[in-house]
């Protein structure tokens, strides 16, 4: 339905609980808003130095959880939400990260062709931008300099892309909570100092015209959208066994998502033991623990309720990965290399913020009722003397985070609302 702007007014909400660090909790008046609703101010201080934000997701990285409460029910919810949104920064095509994207996460997705490049045992590897080219994200020991960002919550609780009203006939007692990383490598490039979280504000569009309000309500009995849930499973460290055949196969049954309709998913692999990311000077890699790491000769195979998603060996090339992902998701901001690894790249991936191997996102359909759900991952192994301070892609243990779109419905009765799975 379209409305004129005058028929809406933007309203500020401050949170009514903040502790830093750890939570925000915005209690909203009852009225009746639209479905655009932004959080703002995001972002950090730091008490020295000059670290800056996450690379991928920017001052966003701060966000460990979203939830969209009405009372004690929960109408949507992103857990793991800085992992699930820097998955999102590189969901997107090149020129939106560049040109917008960038600027409300204070991230530096995306890259910027130009004469200079980096050369890494003899291969030209362009880099993610050239000096200058995105905007300053360093954060600062003040709430008023300090660069912050913008979240417009469409993006990871999608019931808002469904639903166009929310009537405080129905929804009484809306709450918004928010929770914190608390692990610095997931949040800046440097880990020498301590952060500090801002306080964030809320943007929510107030419907202000009763008779387009009432006409919305005539037609509001229900809706449906794809929520985002979290599942994972763990790739342990190679085994001697494992060690000596050069292969090592895991499979792991997921129950998260089971009898539920999960419509597409996405893997982001990252290493269990997070001081990986740092150097013994604590400088974090590209992404830190925000990114997904490649392994090496890796092979995939997903089965859903005993039947294999991907014919013959699975997917076992890189690009026919990143294909895949696509195909199921959309563009992505890859760049030559981004999902392409070696034993020990630690020092290539550290150098000018390079993101060698530091991208392979899994991703594909599945539009199926599950019952049982598996995932088979197969990489190349050897030993390693590899210490705390370093990647090691061949042996060590590796998280795989799970990203499922689950259909989800709001049936609607006069007053009275009921959230199903569909």
């Amino acid at each position: 339905m379209s409305y004129y702007t005058e028929q809406i007014a933007t309203k500020i909400i401050d949170a009514n609980v903040y502790v830093p660090n750890l939570r925000a909790e915005f209690q909203i008046p009852e009225n009746d808003y639209g479905n655009r609703w932004r959080l703002e101010d995001i972002g950090l201080t730091t008490a020295g130095g000059v670290p800056e934000y996450n690379f991928y997701a920017g001052a966003l990285s701060t966000i460990k959880s979203i939830r969209l409460l009405n009372g004690r029910d929960e109408l949507d919810a992103c857990r793991e939400c800085n992992r699930y949104l820097s998955f999102k920064q590189f969901n997107k095509k090149n020129e939106v990260n560049m040109s917008k994207a960038n600027l409300y996460a204070q991230g530096k997705s995306g890259i910027e062709v130009g004469a200079t490049s980096i050369t890494q045992n003899g291969i030209n590897t362009i880099r993610p931008g050239i000096a200058n080219s995105f905007p300053s994200n360093t954060i600062t020991n003040n709430a008023s300099t300090t660069p912050k960002a913008y979240l417009d919550l469409r993006e990871c609780l999608p019931m808002l892309k469904s639903i166009e009203l929310l009537p405080g006939a129905v929804f009484k007692q809306l709450r918004l909570v928010i929770e914190y990383e608390t692990d610095a490598i997931n949040m800046a490039n440097n880990t020498a100092n301590a952060l500090t979280t801002t306080r964030p504000i809320l943007s929510v569009d107030v419907m202000e015209d009763k008779g387009l309000v009432n006409m919305m309500m005539k037609e509001l009995d229900g809706a449906s959208w794809d929520c985002v849930e979290h599942d994972q499973f763990q790739i342990p460290a190679a085994n001697a066994a494992e060690i000596a055949a050069n292969n090592q196969k895991v499979s792991a049954r997921l129950n998260g998502f089971n009898n539920k309709r999960l419509m597409r998913i996405a893997f982001a692999k990252v290493a269990t033991d997070n001081r990986n990311y740092v150097s013994a000077a604590g400088a974090v890699l590209a992404g830190g623990g925000l990114g997904s790491d490649a392994l090496i000769q890796e092979k995939l195979q997903v089965r859903v309720n005993n039947k294999p998603k991907l014919v013959r060996n699975g997917a076992n090339g890189r690009n026919q990965r990143l294909s895949m992902l696509v195909d199921s998701h959309g563009d992505c901001s890859a760049t030559y290399g981004s999902n392409m690894v070696s034993a020990n790249k630690f020092s290539e991936r550290v150098l000018a913020q390079n993101r060698s191997g530091g991208d392979d996102f899994y991703g594909m359909k599945v539009n199926e009722v599950v019952k049982d759900l598996q995932v088979e991952i197969e990489r190349y192994a050897q030993a390693s003397t590899k210490n705390v301070n370093e990647l090691c892609p061949e042996q060590k243990s590796y998280n795989v985070h799970c990203f499922g779109e689950v259909r989800k419905q709001l049936v609607v009765k006069g007053a009275d609302y009921q959230i199903i799975y569909a």
